[in-house]
């Protein structure tokens, strides 16, 4: 028997070249197999992730306009409120003078009338004082008579 001693860690022989053609082999099918469609669903992730991200980004573009757009539909409401409102207190302000010069007019038309019967009252009574002062008189005029009469 014979001891050989190699001094070498590395001695290439036959079986190292079939080992590393086993391991070329191995890493050929475990691409094929495993990182090939490892990546591809990979790719698609990323893509659907970008994807989500840019629905993200319109749709925060969208509510951005969409909140502007209420902005402007609130404030062009308020001046509308306030155009309104403007418009009903000159409206109420037109209503009360009307109604106020309609009043005046009645309480001149009241007053006129209550003129006029005023003064056939005072005609009244005017005529009713002159007919009793007639009667008196004449009542009066009829006694100083009697007694001018009796006297003499």
């Amino acid at each position: 028997m014979e001891v050989v001693e190699k001094i070498a860690l590395i001695s290439i022989n036959e079986t190292l070249v079939i080992q590393l053609l086993s391991f070329l082999i191995f890493l050929f099918i475990i691409n094929r197999l495993m990182f090939r469609p490892l990546k591809g669903i990979m790719a698609e992730r990323e893509k659907v992730i970008s994807d989500t991200e840019d629905d993200i980004r319109a749709n925060l573009a969208q509510m951005s306009a969409m909140r502007k757009e209420l902005a402007r539909q609130e404030a062009q409401a308020r001046s509308e409120a306030a155009t309104i409102q403007v418009e009903m207190a000159r409206q109420s302000d037109e209503q009360a003078k009307h109604i106020f010069d309609q009043a005046r007019d009645e309480i001149a038309q009241l007053r006129q009338k209550s003129a006029v019967e005023l003064e056939a009252e005072y005609a009244k009574a005017l005529q009713s004082i002159e007919e009793e002062a007639r009667a008196v008189s004449a009542f009066m005029v009829e006694q100083v008579l009697q007694r001018r009469s009796g006297l003499s």
